[in-house]
């Protein structure tokens, strides 16, 4: 009986904590207070180990500061042309101190140093765009279009700073899973369903996701070989390059564009920590008129563990404010409601994954 025992749960030990009830819970909800200042539009958020936390308010081309109850501190930044002037910035990662956000009219990458009493002061700046990033302590990592020595254009790679060298990852036509001789047709029509992808790493393995697949590229740094993997379960509804869908964006019709993406799941964020990794894709509910987003966590290998619809996080579009925090295993979210009024209410929520 004691052998039989065993050998059932073997299976288990080897799968590690994963089996025994990985799990994602909601630790807080912090209302973010507008009496003293108004959110125009977020574009990002950071949060601090104390607890404050950073949303940037793309419209205003600042960065509104609140406390760990959600208290508003200060401003930094405003719009314009000068230091510390932006238009129409995007917060994408916050990491021992760096906050890296990116001011996309101007084309510029930029990377402050945050102290303990909030104060911001500009370190790195780069020519360049992106449409996400991640600090790590001697490499930046980036989503954003870069041609190698030769002219050939990646979509994800690294920069080292320091040694003044780039290491070229991935194509477009990687992350749209499309031959690399593809034609003009072929990609238009991928980029219909939009173009943006997400990235992160551990270790030599980087992680990428374009926003209109949910197909896990796991890349070696070493040795460039690939390996795809995720799950479309049934609340994941893939994206599809319709008719409908490229006549609205030839057209430049955005409500109708978005009205017809809403039909779709689409990527919003990606996370990798030393024992998971993590998707978010954001889906539309009519009934309340808004979307709501929906975790995935995998092993490093690529298998499936679980899936977590975050039903207390609203939000008008597909483009939410969201920040993992990887010594804390915290991923934010900040909800936004609208009321009969035209008037928006924040909420900062906290999901501890554990």
């Amino acid at each position: 009986m004691k052998k039989t025992l065993i050998n059932l749960l073997s299976p288990l030990m080897i799968a590690g904590p994963f089996v025994f009830g990985q799990d994602i819970r909601l630790i807080d909800k912090i209302p973010v207070s507008q009496q003293d200042c108004l959110i125009e539009a977020d574009d990002g958020i950071a949060v601090l180990p104390n607890g404050s936390f950073i949303i940037c308010d793309t419209r205003a081309g600042n960065f509104k500061i609140f406390d760990k109850n959600g208290r508003f501190v200060k401003i930094f930044g405003r719009r314009g042309n000068g230091p510390d002037e932006f238009s129409y910035p995007t917060i994408f990662d916050y990491s021992d101190n760096k906050l890296l956000i990116s001011n996309s009219e101007k084309y510029r990458i930029l990377v402050y140093h945050v102290n303990e009493d909030l104060e911001i002061k500009l370190g790195e700046e780069f020519f360049g765009y992106c449409c996400d990033a991640r600090i790590f302590p001697d490499h930046y990592l980036f989503s954003g279009s870069k041609a190698d020595p030769a002219g050939k254009w990646y979509e994800i790679y690294l920069s080292y700073p320091r040694q003044k060298k780039h290491s070229f990852l991935l194509t477009i036509q990687d992350l749209f899973n499309i031959s690399p001789n593809a034609g003009q047709p072929q990609l238009a029509e991928k980029a219909s369903m939009g173009v943006r992808s997400y990235c992160d790493s551990h270790g030599d393995q980087v992680y990428a996701v374009w926003e209109g697949l949910l197909s896990v590229i796991r890349v070696d740094t070493k040795t460039n070989k690939q390996y795809r993997f995720g799950n479309k379960t049934s609340l994941y509804t893939a994206p599809v390059a319709s008719k409908e869908l490229i006549q609205a964006k030839k057209e430049r019709n955005l409500k109708k564009y978005y009205k017809v993406l809403h039909k779709y799941s689409m990527i919003r964020k990606i996370f990798v920590t030393d024992r998971y990794i993590g998707i978010v894709y954001m889906n539309y509910d009519r009934e309340i008129d808004l979307l709501n987003p929906i975790v995935q966590l995998y092993s490093l290998d690529g298998n499936f563990i679980m899936e977590k619809k975050l039903d207390e996080v609203t939000y008008p579009h597909r483009l939410m404010s969201l920040y993992y925090g990887k010594k804390t295993n915290v991923l934010s979210a900040l909800s936004l409601k609208i009321d009969d009024q035209a008037e928006s209410h924040y909420t900062l929520l906290k999901y501890q994954i554990i």
